[in-house]
């Protein structure tokens, strides 16, 4: 590798641990709070429950609403971006990127329409407790489902762009979760999020890119992409200034 190449990647490098820190910090600043589920006395005498489970039911529509409307402005900047692109890799990869968004929105769509009938079933069983007149009757209560937790939400949280946080669940992880054997591992060493490293051990998207280029799309620095694809080699990195929170 020539020097002035080896240069440009410990340049990157060198941001890339700048953003290393910040989500070490962010992670710090995560308050851990434990999730405790509702709990009705043998007497019903009112309908609580029910109408803190609307409450949430509602929270979770508008949180999808909001992530939908992100998606679909991600997908209009990705198709403005394509038809500029020149003919060739260029053009080539950014329709991979109008792909990848078109995914995100699909699913983001029937995220969107399972939060509704969730919540057309909360206000359902609302209007059935309020209508019994008994306070001694039983009330039986139909768990909500519940989604599967997105490892990289609570530094989204903590102040990162919400929208990396909302490309992770398109990326196809592998199967058993992480093993070690990251391209990019070191980094996570550092105090890269995980996850992050775990979803890079998998198989390349079908354009060459790495499986963690929707992350990149959606605002993580295109160098974690390119070193996870093996465009670029890791170099050694070199040791980072004082950072709060950094374990270094």
């Amino acid at each position: 590798m020539s020097r002035s190449t080896y240069k440009l990647v410990l340049s990157g490098c060198a941001a890339v641990a700048l953003v290393v820190g910040m989500m070490v910090a962010a992670a710090a600043a995560v308050s851990t709070a434990s999730s405790s589920g509702s709990s009705s006395s043998g007497r019903a005498t009112n309908c609580s429950t029910e109408e803190h489970q609307v409450q949430q039911a509602k929270a979770r529509v508008a949180a999808k609403n909001a992530k939908l409307t992100k998606v679909k402005k991600r997908l209009a900047d990705a198709r403005s971006d394509h038809r500029a692109a020149e003919p060739g890799p260029q053009r080539q990869r950014t329709k991979a990127r109008v792909q990848r968004v078109q995914a995100a929105k699909q699913a983001t769509q029937r995220e969107y329409r399972a939060a509704k009938q969730n919540l057309a079933a909360a206000q359902e069983r609302l209007q059935n407790c309020q209508s019994t007149p008994s306070p001694t009757a039983t009330i039986t209560i139909t768990p909500t489902p519940t989604e599967q937790p997105n490892p990289l939400q609570p530094f989204c949280d903590a102040g990162l762009p919400q929208q990396i946080c909302d490309a992770f669940p398109s990326i196809p992880l592998p199967p058993g979760g992480g093993t070690g054997t990251s391209p990019i591992q070191p980094l996570c060493d550092l105090g890269l999020p995980q996850p992050i490293c775990d979803a890079a051990e998998g198989a390349p998207l079908p354009s060459g890119d790495s499986p963690i280029q929707p992350l990149c799309d959606a605002g993580l620095p295109q160098l974690v992409c390119d070193l996870a694809s093996g465009t670029l080699p890791l170099p050694p990195i070199p040791t980072l200034p004082p950072i709060p929170g950094l374990p270094i």
